[in-house]
């Protein structure tokens, strides 16, 4: 069986942005190096280390946590209050979003910081290292980091175990991928927030089943945690609604906070759900949009194509690909409408997406 991500090296992400820098600005740009960090919590990270507000620091696109990855940041000089525009669905291939207005920046008086470069290197490594992250300044720009800058990302994949037949059959697909495009799924490096046993967080959230939410935000368990972590999560999941024992277990402010209040009020489940961040529900609504992208693509090619088909198996589903398909075929799939439901209304659109044509 052939293996990706079996360490960080085997998946190496560079991000390419379009990044004007000059000898003066009021944001300093910084090539940001990670390892085994998500994008967020390595910003949260550097917000305690230099004592600087979070709403200092700003990014185009979250990286993925179990990979090596470079990507650019910026910080604020003198503490601007940035107002995000309005954020189009995910662009294709990453978690970055389309910028429809550019940022709006008002200086903030009330909360003001100056970024000290020497401080910024003597307290953050510039290789990485024990930290798995490193810091490496650019310059200067007038405007912070977005993701309308992001030109996209380059990769590259180690892939272990490919036998010499199937890296044979990888080669011959190649064109006809070529020649048709490809079935434009997502990927599992989209689910990270998916649990086997429960589901997706922004699911429950839609149909309002706040407990199941918050417990898969507590207790879901990612292959790549640790030992610990991994025993931790699975005590929550065993002793949910018993809010006292999940406290005595609990570790981290936030989930000490939670179980307290919960043990107050037991079925108070929503004012928890609202504390966690805006980036961290992003990504957990982005997880389940792209899941109902997927159910729709299955559909309309199971609908159209009954044969030539190979199948995917992805964390919560097993979808079809097409391998090679007749004009006319295309051209079904190109045009076939997939009758959906929202409100409890009909809707019919153009379904998923086929790249290439």
């Amino acid at each position: 069986m052939i293996k990706i991500k079996v360490k960080p090296e085997d998946f190496i992400v560079e991000e390419r942005a379009d990044i004007s820098v000059a000898q003066t600005g009021d944001f300093c740009v910084y090539l940001l190096k990670k390892r085994g960090w998500n994008t967020v919590d390595v910003l949260k990270n550097l917000s305690r280390k230099l004592n600087l507000p979070s709403s200092d620091f700003s990014y185009g696109g979250k990286k993925d946590k179990y990979a090596l990855t470079s990507q650019f940041i910026t910080i604020a000089r003198q503490g601007y209050k940035q107002t995000p525009p309005p954020v189009s669905p995910p662009c294709e291939g990453g978690d970055e979003g389309g910028v429809k207005k550019p940022w709006v920046m008002h200086r903030n008086s009330r909360f003001p910081s100056a970024v000290n470069s020497a401080e910024i290197e003597r307290l953050i490594p510039t290789k990485l290292d024990k930290e798995n992250y490193s810091l490496s300044f650019v310059g200067l720009m007038d405007r912070p980091m977005g993701p309308d800058l992001i030109k996209g990302n380059k990769f590259h994949i180690v892939i272990r175990n490919l036998t010499e037949n199937e890296l044979k059959s990888s080669l011959g697909e190649i064109e006809c991928v070529k020649k048709d495009g490809y079935s434009n799924y997502f990927d599992d490096q989209r689910f990270g927030s998916f649990d086997g046993r429960q589901g997706f967080v922004a699911e429950k959230i839609i149909k309002k089943h706040y407990n199941g939410a918050l417990k898969i935000y507590f207790s879901r368990i990612h292959p790549e945690d640790s030992k610990d972590e991994k025993e931790h999560r699975k005590f929550l999941y065993e002793n949910w609604g018993n809010w006292q024992a999940c406290l005595t277990r609990a570790t981290g402010r936030f989930e000490k906070e939670a179980f307290s209040y919960l043990e107050k009020h037991p079925k108070a489940f929503v004012p928890i759900l609202q504390r966690i961040s805006h980036e961290e529900m992003v990504l957990f609504f982005s997880a389940y949009q792209s899941h109902l992208w997927n159910e729709v693509l299955r559909k309309i090619i199971r609908s159209v194509v009954n044969h030539d088909l190979m199948y995917r198996n992805f964390k919560h589903s097993s979808s079809p690909l097409i391998l090679q398909l007749d004009n006319i075929l295309l051209d079904k799939v190109k045009n076939k409408r997939h009758t959906i439901m929202h409100d409890g209304k009909r809707d019919t659109k153009r379904g998923g997406r086929i790249r290439g044509i």
